[in-house]
């Protein structure tokens, strides 16, 4: 490492973070070239003149007493880790070549036997030793079994660094893998301070800065961390939420190794995961393969019995032993490292997903299915059908007022046991709806029914992206979102059919009825999923403040106002046209369209987030000058309904996985949003379109829909940093 540009960068970069009031510096004028604190500034509270401190800030620390050093640490404000940073980098800066360098030789060393005793005298709590290049170098049975996934790698020595920056599998096992990343390189870091010249050190760091871009942006920010106690949340493949405070010691006779401890609370929860994943690294011998795992790096694996040929490691579920046997009779691999095998979980859970979105079809049928109904509703209960058509408004009501406070209120509960009780009073809601004896009744029904809609709404996005591998999150949220346009498709159409056919009641009692099977199939395959840690918990406003949440609900708002205004009042537009198009026709194309763009999403979204949500909205616009230039053609609109479908059908899902993307771990609260901007949407489109429809021919309605589609399009440009990733 180059200590003077390591003094540089970091004595900058700390002084860039420490605002005039934050120091107690009285501030003349407003205009400031520079973030932060100036150089004379800092020179000031330090005591120190600026030419003196200018010559440490570039770099030269070499004579500096530990008397500047405090102070010039009391002027930037360092806490702790940064205080010893800076001391590291000043001896650093003092010291010969060999001297420095004879200090850092200490990571290789070998254990004491010892130190593997102690480690195995402890049974009830994971414990580790780890050395200052964030290499595992040994642990105790449950040790081995809590890092169980990271051994699943083929990068040998196991390292925390590796796994959390090169291995999909990390996203999964850290909920909050943004801290865990920004604490892993901050430890590293100084690490390095404390031995610049540590060859091993220096290849990690050049390794991940080649390979990550993640890695490379947060070592440029020269943050720096003690971390000998603190909490950990982990989700582990086997037994889930983990919450495990922990303890680092030192050990003084093999200087640069530290070991760890993580016990779990007495009666706690994490208490009872621990004790299964105890039994389950017993059954699996996980202490054993994972033992091989860690020395094979330090030592010539095993002449195998054909050269160069290695049997696949056994497999860890016993019910799995039979396809495991077939398998190694049949698989070699040249790798001489072995791997502790994989559990399953980086496959895409496709059946508990197609439930998801069956639960959202029947949402959109839900909803939407007293529109077709109007006629049949209003006769039964002796009313008019604008106030039936006050059905779609209290469901719609009821999503943006319960919405956001609902899932703020549960985001800490597990997934699968909420959505279920949602499910639950959804399906009775509509079921009292369909034995309504009044009006009245049946709109607080709606309403309630309205309200659960949006609770499971907000928790979609979220809940298929936990119960998913991290590499997928773009095609889970396309697998759930499959239900919305399916919904709109068919159920709205089918139910009308039902209930013209025999009675509107039957519509909704056998719209209950597949919502309760649908409910069985969750409650046996669907997994659970841990809620928010009430650590990162954010009030709801502080969530709409998160850099990027408000320009997406602007992109949600302007978007759907342009579709919903056309989709609404389709009618009235290809009365215009005078084609002779049926509205049934058209919002068929588009149904069957949605689907594919919800396909072609799902193919694309992981990888191109940020064009694909370019191009969708790009072709709304399209779509739009089509519909206005290409009135009079069949052919024309046909076409434009079919480009509308592809281009908004995955419209909900791209948005979704933007919107949980910036609330990082309060994405439950993030999500919830998109939901109620829909409905506000939906309900401002309604009162838009009649206003101009009494005004103006249908016409107008693409005029709007390339108007504010292009404000749209506009606002995708605006965030495309900010709020809509280049990868999810």
């Amino acid at each position: 490492m180059d200590n003077r540009a390591e003094v540089r960068d970091f004595l900058a970069s700390r002084r860039a973070r420490i605002t005039p009031e934050q120091a107690g510096v009285e501030q003349f004028g407003t205009r400031r070239r520079v973030p932060g604190l100036r150089r004379e500034e800092v020179a000031r509270l330090a005591g120190v003149s600026v030419d003196y401190y200018t010559r440490l800030e570039r770099g030269n620390l070499s004579g500096a007493s530990d008397s500047v050093l405090d102070a010039i640490a009391s002027a930037l404000s360092l806490d702790r880790a940064e205080h010893d940073h800076l001391f590291d980098l000043a001896r650093d800066a003092n010291a010969t070549t060999t001297r420095a360098r004879a200090k850092t030789t200490s990571a290789a060393a070998q254990l004491p036997a010892t130190v593997q005793y102690m480690l195995d005298a402890i049974t009830d709590a994971p414990a580790i030793v780890g050395n200052n290049r964030m290499d595992v170098i040994a642990a105790n049975t449950l040790g081995f079994a809590l890092y169980s996934d990271m051994y699943r790698g083929t990068a040998r020595p196991a390292n925390h660094s590796r796994f959390i920056f090169l291995d999909p599998r990390a996203y999964d096992f850290y909920p909050d893998w943004d801290r865990a990343a920004n604490v892993n390189v901050a430890i590293l870091r100084r690490d390095a301070g404390r031995n610049p010249h540590d060859p091993g050190i220096a290849a990690l760091v050049g390794e991940l800065s080649v390979r990550s871009d993640e890695f490379r942006s947060r070592w440029a920010a020269h943050d720096v961390r003690r971390h000998y106690s603190g909490a950990k949340s982990l989700n582990h493949s086997v037994v889930g939420l983990l919450e495990l405070p922990f303890q680092g010691m030192e050990l003084e006779d093999v200087p640069g190794h530290t070991l760890t401890v993580y016990p779990a609370v007495p009666g706690s929860p994490t208490a009872d995961a621990l004790r299964l994943l105890a039994s389950w690294a017993a059954t699996e011998q996980i202490a054993e393969k994972a033992r091989a795992v860690t020395h094979s790096w330090q030592r010539p694996a095993r002449t195998p019995s054909a050269p160069g040929v290695r049997g696949s490691p056994p497999c860890l579920r016993p019910s799995h032993s039979r396809s495991c046997n077939e398998s190694l009779a049949v698989t070699t691999t040249t790798s001489s490292q072995p791997t502790i095998p994989d559990t399953g979980r980086d496959r895409l859970p496709w059946f508990p997903l197609a439930l998801l979105a069956a639960i959202g079809f029947v949402l959109v049928a839900m909803e939407t299915m007293p529109a077709g109904l109007l006629p049949v509703i209003a006769d039964s209960m002796h009313t008019s059908e604008g106030t039936v058509g006050l059905f779609v408004s209290a469901y719609a009501i009821g999503t943006v007022i319960a919405t956001v406070p609902a899932i703020a209120l549960t985001r800490g509960l597990r997934r699968k046991p909420l959505i279920m009780t949602a499910i639950a009073v959804l399906i009775l809601a509509n079921t009292l709806t369909a034995f309504a004896p009044n009006v009245a009744v049946a709109l607080i029904t709606r309403f309630i029914a309205g309200a659960m809609s949006g609770t499971i709404w907000g928790m979609f996005a979220t809940y298929a992206r936990r119960i998913s591998p991290a590499r997928f999150a773009g095609i889970s949220l396309a697998i759930v979102s499959t239900g919305a346009p399916v919904g709109f498709a068919l159920g709205t159409p089918l139910g009308s059919f039902i209930g013209n056919a025999l009675s509107w009641r039957w519509s909704f009692t056998g719209l209950s009825l597949i919502g309760v099977v649908i409910l069985a199939l969750i409650a046996v395959f669907v997994p659970d999923a841990p809620g928010q840690t009430s650590a990162a918990k954010l009030s709801v406003a502080k969530v709409f403040r998160i850099r990027g949440i408000a320009i997406i609900l602007a992109v949600i708002a302007t978007w759907m106002l342009a579709h919903n205004t056309i989709y609404t009042y389709i009618s009235p537009y290809l009365r215009a046209t005078d084609t002779g198009v049926s509205a049934g026709l058209m919002l068929l194309v588009y149904g069957i369209a949605a689907i594919a763009g919800v396909v072609i999403t799902g193919a694309l979204l992981d990888r191109h987030p940020r064009p694909l949500l370019h191009a969708s909205a790009g072709l709304f616009v399209v779509t739009g000058v089509i519909l206005l230039v290409g009135h009079t053609s069949t052919v024309a609109i046909l076409i434009a309904a079919v480009l509308w479908g592809v281009s908004f059908g995955g419209a909900s899902t791209q948005l979704q996985a933007a919107l949980t993307t910036a609330g990082g771990e309060n994405a439950d609260v993030a999500s919830a949003f998109l939901p109620v901007a829909f409905n506000i949407a939906i309900f401002a489109a309604g009162i838009f379109g009649a206003a101009l429809l009494t005004v103006f021919d249908g016409l107008v309605l693409a005029v709007v829909m390339v108007a504010f589609g292009a404000v749209a399009v506009l606002l995708t440009v605006i965030g495309r940093r900010s709020a809509f990733p280049a990868k999810l």
